[in-house]
């Protein structure tokens, strides 16, 4: 299945890499997007294989959410032929912060 990335994922992503290559420098940045790709290659192989996220469980889409690093998840949802990954979460911050982003 096709996998496509929304703005707000985008831009949370990206600003971990950010903090990660300031206070871990290159190669943890490096292993930080080997497992992110590995995750969406995972997603996009077997997107129902993931759990229903439970802080969005009240929302009517069906949210699904695969951890890939200690405290990373990528949210997402399943439309047709296509996964959208909604949010990139680190399950550090306030939960509604979360809710509030989608």
């Amino acid at each position: 299945m096709k996998v496509i990335w929304s703005d707000t994922a985008k831009l949370h992503w990206s600003k971990t890499l950010d903090f990660i290559a300031k206070n871990f420098g290159v190669s943890a940045v490096e292993t930080f997007i080997k497992k992110t790709m590995e995750a969406t290659k995972q997603i996009s192989a077997m997107p129902d294989s993931d759990p229903v996220e439970p802080l969005l469980s009240d929302f009517d889409a069906d949210y699904r959410s695969i951890v890939f690093a200690k405290h990373s998840k990528l949210v997402y949802t399943i439309y047709d032929n296509c996964i959208f990954i909604n949010d990139y979460w680190d399950t550090r911050q306030e939960t509604t912060l979360l809710k509030n982003r989608l």
